[in-house]
């Protein structure tokens, strides 16, 4: 069967938070699990989080948790945190709801009293300043969607990649709408993240290296026959 949901034309509607969830549920249902009842957070369990930190989550932020926030497959690189695990950064500004598997990096939003405020992230050290992530929660949810499904090792694969294999990947697929940020956790280290995808194919340029999302084995096939450069995960091909 085809594969009839369009990743960039999906990807090019995201224009505010209704557009965002639209495609997170097609993306569920295309390229990993379709939603289903349990996968988000309980009302009461929102509440709870809010009296026990003081505060009042971002509507866009709280529709968030209602729709998906108990998916596994939101916690695999990036893990979202459980509304009881929520918390405030030492100033109470930034509410913190993402970290890093090792806890390289932490994620939040700044409590600007916006719906859909913007996001920012750190290392895990109340001395280092927020740098600024993505414009908002919503695309921050979209992000997460895309980046956490890379978790599917099987439909998975790294390449060490070299000028040709950038120059090939900007020939053969189109440069997806998602906003520039810096995903690597060291400053520098990029100069910003870039989406690109075809038919079947998903890929993330972090900089010296691309990481590859495929929603098919014939597709990752094709893929490692395709791109130059060195595959890490699946290196037989």
């Amino acid at each position: 069967m085809g594969n009839a949901f369009d990743l960039r034309a999906g990807l090019g509607q995201v224009r505010d938070a209704a557009g965002a969830w639209r495609f997170i549920r097609e993306f569920f249902e295309h390229w990993s699990r379709p939603l289903r009842d349990g996968d988000g957070c309980d009302e009461a369990e929102i509440r709870r989080a809010e009296q026990r930190l003081g505060i009042v989550l971002p509507e866009v932020l709280r529709h968030g948790y209602r729709l998906c926030g108990q998916r596994d497959d939101l916690r695999r690189q990036m893990r979202l945190l459980l509304p009881h695990e929520l918390r405030l950064d030492a100033e109470g500004k930034v509410l913190v709801y993402q970290e890093e598997h090792e806890y390289v990096i932490e994620v939040g939003t700044r409590l600007t009293g916006q719906a859909d405020p913007p996001v920012v992230w750190r290392a895990p050290d109340p001395m280092t300043e927020w740098e600024p992530y993505l414009p908002s929660v919503s695309w921050a949810w979209v992000e997460m969607a895309l980046s956490e499904s890379m978790g599917e090792e099987a439909l998975f694969d790294i390449l060490w990649w070299d000028a040709a294999g950038v120059a090939e990947v900007e020939r053969r697929f189109e440069r997806l709408a998602v906003p520039g940020y810096l995903y690597a956790p060291e400053p520098g280290r990029n100069t910003g993240t870039r989406w690109f995808g075809g038919h079947d194919v998903l890929l993330r340029d972090d900089g010296s290296y691309a990481c590859a999302r495929c929603r098919t084995k014939a597709a990752l096939t094709w893929l490692h026959e395709t791109l130059p450069g060195e595959w890490v995960v699946h290196p037989e091909g």
